[in-house]
């Protein structure tokens, strides 16, 4: 993972473009009606520095504040990490990175055309997933929706807020929460992530451990290998089968499988581990998965026989009723329950039934405000679907809401206003978990 000045350039960013078929620029060059053919793809985002800057150069004319920031170093990195590139190093400039990956493309094409090998020309949106042919350009929102820009925090204050961190009161903590629900940066959205769940005080010996339980062997490899190919699919990260996103991801569930063995391993936490992957290096992912698991209250949704399930659908329910009753007594009536549309919801934090933006967005929330943000989720989903479920049936129910992608119309920014419109305190979900477990569901 690239280091930049102070502070690690962990978000993948891409921007939808095609590009010339098995041309030195397919990775590099951006085809809009802007760019001629001598763009290169860090054009579009460097500031008026020199491609033989280092990026020690970039880092000192930022501290200088004479410039913005170059927001997309990883799209080298990660571009140059799925080519094969080894040696990404801050002290390279720009340029030599450059030509080495295309080198690397024309080789790699030219042993691909040798070998009769098709190539396509693929779309990949700005979080670097693939596009289908036909799909709306960004390709992961309904109505290629982007987030307001005037609504996220702005990068450099942010990251004047992370490097401060360790000193600010825990009210500016709370009113900083509060912002970043409405948005984070995304290239500083992984470090976000760590200060708000305190990985730096498990860090050390976190990493320690992860070290050593990925050389290791575990009764889990074989499923845990099994299911690589089902996290984020589309992501170009995880396209290829013993690439650096597959092998990043087997080696974070894997030591994690050896580290906790009360939980072990279970498909949720590939697609969780997935995402967090795309933000922070393998490394920092093993301590935040850590952290989701023993401290925003996960450990019972992933050990055998899923513990605490049951408890979240009981919840569910009892807030579906709360806040939503027309529908609560329409799904009764017609014999749904939360069990038939919501496992993935809170097992996987979204990640198997939503598309990126929304995910990103939770995370945001999740770490922000913990697990209850799952059930306010949850209901906003179904307050913005309620018209159409309460004029549907059984069948048509079901389908619908595990076909969230199609079915959510409403974009990422209404989803999680919805969610927040929805106020729910501690003390009300302890009272609804002694309900639960007085009506003997705790004996499940």
């Amino acid at each position: 993972m690239a280091r930049w000045g102070p502070f690690t350039v962990t978000a993948y960013n891409f921007e939808d473009f095609e590009v010339p078929q098995g041309s030195l620029e397919e990775a590099l060059l951006i085809n809009s009606p802007e760019s001629t053919t001598e763009d290169i793809f860090l054009s579009k985002y460097a500031f008026d520095g020199a491609m033989t800057d280092t990026m020690d150069d970039l880092t000192a004319k930022l501290e200088e504040e004479e410039v913005e920031p170059v927001r997309d170093w990883d799209e080298v990195v990660t571009l140059g990490k799925l080519e094969g590139l080894e040696a990404l190093d801050q002290d390279r400039s720009l340029e030599d990175l450059v030509k080495e990956e295309a080198a690397l493309i024309a080789s790699n094409r030219a042993k691909e055309a040798s070998q009769g090998q098709k190539q396509d020309i693929q779309r990949i949106d700005q979080y670097g997933f693939f596009v289908e042919e036909g799909a709306d350009v960004m390709g992961t929102a309904p109505g290629g929706h982007k987030q307001k820009n005037k609504d996220i925090l702005k990068p450099a204050k942010l990251l004047q807020i992370l490097n401060q961190w360790d000193t600010l009161s825990e009210d500016k903590k709370r009113k900083l929460k509060q912002k970043a629900k409405k948005g984070v940066p995304n290239e500083l959205r992984g470090n976000f992530w760590m200060k708000l769940s305190n990985v730096q005080a498990i860090r050390e010996a976190s990493v320690k451990k992860f070290l050593e339980m990925k050389e290791k062997e575990s009764t889990f490899d074989d499923q845990i290998h099994r299911d690589l190919n089902r996290s984020l699919p589309k992501h170009v990260f995880f396209q290829d089968s013993g690439g650096a996103g597959q092998q990043a991801l087997f080696d974070v569930l894997r030591a994690y499988a050896l580290t906790d063995t009360t939980v072990g391993y279970c498909q949720g936490m590939g697609f969780i581990t997935a995402v967090l992957l795309l933000y922070a290096p393998s490394e920092d992912v093993f301590c935040l998965l850590q952290r989701i698991i023993q401290d925003y209250d996960m450990a019972g949704l992933f050990q055998p026989g899923f513990p605490t399930l049951y408890q979240c659908f009981y919840t569910h329910k009892q807030l579906l009723q709360l806040w939503l009753p027309r529908l609560s007594a329409h799904f009764t009536k017609q014999g749904v329950d939360p069990n038939m549309y919501a496992f993935g919801w809170y097992t996987t934090i979204y990640v198997n039934s939503l598309r990126f933006p929304y995910i990103i967005r939770i995370l945001d929330m999740f770490f922000c405000d913990g697990f209850k943000v799952l059930y306010r989720i949850a209901i906003a989903i179904l307050k913005l679907m309620q018209k159409a479920l309460l004029s549907a049936e059984f069948d048509t129910i079901v389908m619908m809401l595990n076909n969230l992608e199609k079915e959510l119309t409403a974009g990422p920014d209404e989803l999680i206003a919805t969610a927040m419109e929805f106020t729910l305190s501690n003390k009300k979900l302890d009272k609804i978990k002694r309900d639960y477990e007085s009506s003997g569901g705790g004996n499940r």
